[in-house]
């Protein structure tokens, strides 16, 4: 029997699939684990639990699905927007925004069944969408609480090939500026249907042009039209077969792709014409006008890739180059000529990567474009190789294969505090992936909640952190209900910031004005005493003191006994608080267990909230955290010692016995060991701690006797069940082999 001593220093490998857990010869083998779940990596290589999430608000039908979209004017101004069936609701600093005391919301003409097929772009104060079987769109912002919604045309196209059968002409019969209206009418066929309404035409004679948009449907034969631009009187009154459909409307479809590249909107991927590519005007959006007569490098212009497949265009992302995502593979476009920009007479297409891709959006990491390859269980990082002189695409699932689930349906990513895409399952878990390229880290972990995340949207925050919004189907009472809520992913340990539960509400009894204490009375410098703060408590949070309040006299004084004495009588602004053990305000929570955290501390028993929306905690506190359990779970891969392998070799055919370990924490309170069905807790409290106080933090090596089984493949588990924070520098396990 050997007896050795092995420890894990970096984590940074992630959660690896159980197909290669017998792969003892890969150096991530040594560095990850077979579950990481409510637990993250930091790039330096330790492991710390995710902070839980502070409630924001229910969406306006939680018997519907709703999306979350980000808005981002600059770093100071963004905001999320509520995108439901018929309507936008907004929040600012994590608030709804309000307007005379409601709600602020304006009207959309989207079912909930039309949600997930809207693309968008934001330029400024300006949102584009396209629905590809209804439209486009914007969302304007003037101020936060005064947007509109509306649809738009774009201006003159794009059209469609000119029609060459000389049998099929039109007529318009009337000419004049933009705004003239007049009747179309079509000989030789039978071209108009309802669904024309909408569209735009162009009709030719020779070198005069007339933009028309269809405004009425008469019959097949004749509809009525508006002028997009001026039409000159040669045109008018003849019958002509040089005419040319646009390109999008009800009656045929919209793009399903939009994206902006070198100053142009681009459009791709319509259901009548999948391949085909649409730039706009150069710093002209809206304008896919073509001046047929003299061509300009401003000009719009389209193309359709040349692939045998028909290989359909999905999504536009806007790097150095314009990749192009389609089903069977994926594209890229560039000047071919090194010039200012593409356009029409300057434009390289070609096919690079042979791996299509999903309807997913993909998304920007470090310098590196990710997206979902087509099936929605592999990620790619499209990177450019100097030997090959193209793009390929690298699999960065493939150590963890099974960490997409049945598939991906939504990519974000968070700069800050850690480089990391948060990937949605379809089975409302999130994969993230941690990618530091030039520390060479890339590993994913999981994060579970108690039910289901549906979206989620990432904005950049004041502080050193983005803050990530989630919105989640939960199950409370008995019934579902959709929350807005967000996670800051700071590595602040205050008590403020101290949450570990999800779909938290916070109390902060913490005064911003100064308060004296006499024998019996205290009095305080501001308004902020009330009739109900009687059986409150008032803490000295800069040293020592404790006082009970037993009668309200004032706004600003009230009678007190005093249970401790304090330090000082005189204490200044935000260094007391208000200490409360009744806990209202948790009314979309009611009839949810619930755990609370007051001051550092784990209230001892799980409450469920009343009809009120309230909880009486075990204890008084003056900071306090209440909200939805959730488990942070590292298991190990199984035990093998590189110190042996050189010696007995691998210990994957032999039997092992964990004796014990020694793990090394920072900043951490409570938790438990389980091997071989066995619960083993952390002891946070020693003689050192004060009573009636949360205990200090754990920072170093905690040693824990185990005595496992005998047995192969042996594993243990970590597990945060508790609302404190867990941080793992490393671990140290003896093995009996």
């Amino acid at each position: 029997m050997a007896s050795v001593n092995e420890i894990q220093t970096r984590f940074n490998a992630g959660e690896l699939s159980p197909t290669i857990d017998g792969l003892v010869d890969f150096d991530p083998f040594f560095n990850g684990g077979s579950i990481v779940e409510n637990f993250d990596i930091h790039p330096q290589g330790w492991l710390f639990r995710r902070k839980g999430t502070n409630f924001v608000n229910e969406v306006k039908d939680s018997t519907k699905k709703t999306r979350i979209i980000r808005f981002k004017y600059n770093v100071d101004q963004v905001l999320i927007i509520e995108l439901g069936a018929g309507y936008f609701r907004f929040y600012s600093q994590q608030a709804l925004v309000l307007s005379g005391g409601s709600a602020y919301e304006i009207a959309n003409s989207f079912t909930e069944s039309d949600l997930d097929y809207i693309r968008y772009v934001q330029k400024d104060d300006i949102i584009w969408m396209v629905h590809p079987l209804k439209g486009f769109y914007k969302l304007i912002r003037f101020s936060n609480s005064d947007w509109t919604f509306n649809t738009f045309d774009l201006i003159a196209g794009p059209y469609q090939k000119e029609n060459i059968l000389q049998t099929r002409t039109v007529a318009i019969n009337n000419h004049g500026p933009v705004g003239t209206t007049g009747t179309m009418t079509a000989v030789g066929h039978t071209p108009f249907t309802a669904n024309h309404v909408g569209s735009l035409w162009l009709v030719r004679d020779g070198t005069n042009y007339a933009y028309l948009k269809i405004t009425a449907f008469t019959s097949s034969t004749s509809v009525s039209y508006i002028a997009q631009k001026e039409i000159s009187a040669g045109i008018s009154k003849s019958q002509l077969y040089t005419w040319s459909e646009g390109e999008f409307g009800l009656n045929r479809s919209f793009p399903r792709a939009i994206s902006f590249h070198e100053q142009r909107l681009v459009l791709a991927g319509s259901i009548n014409e999948t391949q085909k590519i649409w730039f706009s005007k150069s710093a002209d959006y809206e304008n896919f006008d073509i001046d047929y007569t003299s061509l300009t490098a401003d000009d719009s212009f389209n193309r359709t890739i040349a692939s045998s497949t028909n290989d359909s265009i999905l999504w536009l992302f806007s790097d150095e180059v314009l990749f192009i995502g389609c089903s069977d593979s994926i594209w890229r476009a560039k000047s071919s000529n090194n010039s200012a920009g593409m356009s029409n007479t300057d434009i390289d297409l070609k096919r690079q990567i042979a791996f299509g891709s999903e309807w997913v959006d993909p998304v920007y990491c470090d310098s590196t474009p990710f997206y979902l390859q087509r099936g929605k269980q592999k990620v790619r990082a499209i990177n450019y190789t100097n030997t090959e002189a193209k793009f390929k695409a690298q699999d960065v699932s493939i150590r963890s294969n099974h960490i997409t689930g049945t598939g991906l349906k939504r990519f974000d990513y968070q700069q800050n505090p850690v480089s990391t895409i948060w990937a949605i399952r379809e089975d409302g878990q999130v994969a993230k992936f941690v990618f530091e390229s030039d520390q060479e880290v890339n590993c994913w972990t999981r994060f579970t909640t108690n039910g289901i995340v549906e979206d989620l949207a990432i904005i950049p925050s004041s502080k050193e952190y983005d803050e990530v919004y989630v919105l989640v189907k939960r199950t409370i009472n008995g019934t579902e209900k959709r929350f807005i809520e967000v996670l800051e992913p700071n590595f602040s340990y205050d008590n403020l910031n101290y949450i570990y539960v999800d779909s938290c509400l916070t109390y902060n009894g913490t005064q911003n004005t100064t308060l004296t204490i006499g024998s019996s009375i205290a009095t305080a410098g501001s308004a902020i005493f009330f009739a109900s703060s009687v059986g409150k408590e008032i803490r000295n949070l800069n040293g020592t003191g404790k006082a009970k309040i037993t009668a309200y006299t004032s706004s600003t004084q009230v009678s007190i006994t005093i249970i401790r004495d304090f330090s000082t009588n005189s204490l200044t602004a935000n260094n007391w608080a208000i200490a409360i053990q009744e806990v209202s305000g948790l009314t979309h929570l009611i009839g949810a267990s619930v755990e609370a955290n007051g001051d550092g501390a784990t209230d001892p028993k799980s409450k469920t909230v009343n009809a009120e929306g309230k909880i009486t905690l075990e204890n008084f506190a003056s900071i306090i955290h209440v909200g939805l359990k959730y488990k942070s779970t590292f298991t190990s891969y199984p035990i093998e010692s590189k110190k042996l392998l050189q010696t007995i070799g691998s210990q994957q055919n032999k039997q092992l016995r964990i004796t014990e370990l020694a793990i090394k924490f920072f900043t951490s309170r409570a938790g438990s060991i389980v091997i071989d069905g066995k619960t083993l807790p952390i002891i946070s409290r020693d003689l050192n701690d004060n009573m009636n106080e949360a205990p200090t933090f754990k920072d170093g090596v905690k040693l824990i006797s185990v005595a496992g089984d005998w047995g192969y493949d042996r594993k243990y588990s970590i597990i945060q069940e508790e609302p404190q924070a867990m941080n793992i520098k490393n671990i140290t396990y003896e093995v009996n082999i």
